[in-house]
Parts: C-alpha cells; structure tokens; sequence
C-alpha cells in the first residue's frame, strides 16, 4: 500500500465529496481493463488482467485427480496459492509480501467454498466419495496499482471459463471391486458450471457518510477509511462479504454499499463473459486470438 501525507489525503477525501477523482473517473467508474486467456501454454487454464495501467495479474490452473474431502464426497477441489512479486512494490518485499499473498489466498478460498459455487465444485466430481478433480490455481501479482482482489478474482474467473479436462472414463468394478478411472488424454472438455464462478468487488469509504469509491488506486487505498468487499455471483447472489481499515461505516451507507457493489459486479460480470464468449469461440474457429479491453 502507498502511504501519502495528511495533505494528500485530505486533498482526496476533498475530492471525495465533490464526487472527483484524481484521475477523472466518477465514484463507481471502473478504470479500462484487459484481459487476456491461454497465455500460459503448460497450463490447462490461464488468464492475465491488467486494471488502469498498473495492476497486473496472471493465473494458471493444473487439474489432477484425487479423492475427494471426506465432508464433501460429492465435490471437487479448488485450491489457491498466490504469490506477491517482490518487483511488483516495494510493500511485497520480505513479510509483507508473504503476509499480503496468504490473504489473497484465504479471501479466494472463501469465495469459492461459498454455497452459492457448491455447483461449480459438484462439476469436478468423477465419481462420489472416490475420486474429483482438485484444480491447483496459482495466482502472481505482477504490479500493483490498487484493486487486488478485484482483478485477482477477475483473472480467476477469466481462467476457469477456458479451462480444460481430459476426459474421464469410469471403468465399473467386478463384484466387489472399486470403480475405477481411465484418463483420455487425447480428448477434452471444458469446465461444466464455471459460468458460476463468483468475483470480488471492493467499495472503500473516504471517512465521510455515503462518500465511497469503488477500483480504488493505492493511492485512494492508503486514504480510505473502511472497505467492504463482497463476493457477487451470475445471479447477483452474494458470496459473502468482508470488512477492513479502522474506520467505521454506518449502516445507511453499508447498506447502499452492498447494494452497489452487487450491482457493479453484474455489469462486471456481463461485459467479461460477453468478450469471453467471443475469445472462446475463436479459439474454437482456429481465429487468431488478440487482448481483450473494456471499460475503456
């Protein structure tokens, strides 16, 4: 995080008020961002995102098949390990980027152990209680310019959408035997249910009542009073939402946070998986592949 003088941030929270931000954009406006699959040609999913002209994160998924957990035999895994590049800010440098990463990461698995994925996680199961699909996703921060956990959640989603899976067939056991499994490496498919997949939208308060702005940079960061970020699934349903910083927010203004954030990440949500489908079926048609930008 950017730590500014009193002055610097008075001058923003001034601003705040009047409705401007430094860089033009209105309270809940969303700087131009990009978007950009398969870059990762080992992985079986990857996505970079690129929000404003600093934040840049890239993910890559890695299925393997294992047994599920035994208080969910019926699902699959999802796991995270995010990592902070120590070239990304000067914050990420020993404990603090390892302390920030292992945040990223708990805020990403409480997305998606939420009720509202349980049918992304049943897609990943091979056979109940025997054998799922754990997908190993790794996330790195190239740079950061504020918004995180939105584009890490973004770059997440954006990678599940073009994952694949070799097919699986289920060989069934004589008498008493255990099904079992034969791996068709020759044939794939794409993940069923990651249109589910969830993303986080972050509203953070600049101290005075119902003054908030949504993709704050880490300028606007390192003034903000509270934050709340609020998980939003395709169907407006919440996935659960956090709170942070040391401020208070009353609840008037939390209410109509909420109420904005599940908004915003509707339209989030509509514009991304609208270019997704056109990546996707270029991909399929063999057209050539270009980034993909919007809220520009």
């Amino acid at each position: 995080m950017q730590f500014l003088s009193d002055a610097e941030c008075e001058y923003i929270r001034n601003g705040a008020k009047d409705g401007i931000r430094s860089d033009g954009r209105a309270m809940l406006d969303i700087r131009p961002v990009t978007l950009e699959t398969t870059v990762l040609p080992t992985a079986s999913g990857s996505a970079r995102v690129r929000i404003g002209k600093v934040t840049d994160i890239l993910v890559g998924i890695k299925p393997e098949v294992a047994e599920p957990s035994q208080d969910f035999p019926d699902e699959g895994i999802i796991s995270f390990t995010v990592e902070c590049s120590s070239l990304a800010s000067p914050d990420f440098v020993g404990r603090g980027g390892a302390d920030l990463s292992a945040e990223l990461g708990q805020l990403l698995t409480r997305l998606y152990t939420s009720p509202v994925t349980r049918e992304l996680r049943r897609s990943l199961s091979i056979i109940k209680g025997k054998k799922c699909w754990i997908l190993h996703i790794d996330a790195l921060v190239l740079d950061s310019g504020g918004n995180l956990f939105g584009a890490l959640s973004l770059a997440v989603r954006a990678a599940l959408r073009v994952v694949i899976l070799p097919r699986v067939i289920v060989i069934p056991g004589e008498a008493d035997d255990d099904d079992e499994i034969e791996v068709d490496e020759e044939e794939f498919k794409m993940l069923e249910r990651s249109r589910d997949a969830p993303i986080a939208v972050t509203l953070a308060s600049q101290g005075d009542r119902g003054i908030y702005m949504a993709d704050c940079t880490s300028e606007e960061e390192s003034c903000a009073t509270a934050s709340i970020t609020m998980g939003v699934s395709p169907l407006g349903k919440s996935c659960g939402a956090v709170s942070a910083g040391t401020g208070g927010i009353d609840l008037d203004t939390l209410s109509s946070m909420l109420k904005d954030a599940a908004q915003l990440g509707l339209e989030i949500l509509d514009a991304t998986d609208r270019f997704l489908k056109t990546d996707i079926d270029n991909r399929m048609s063999g057209a050539p592949i270009v980034p993909i930008g919007f809220f520009s």
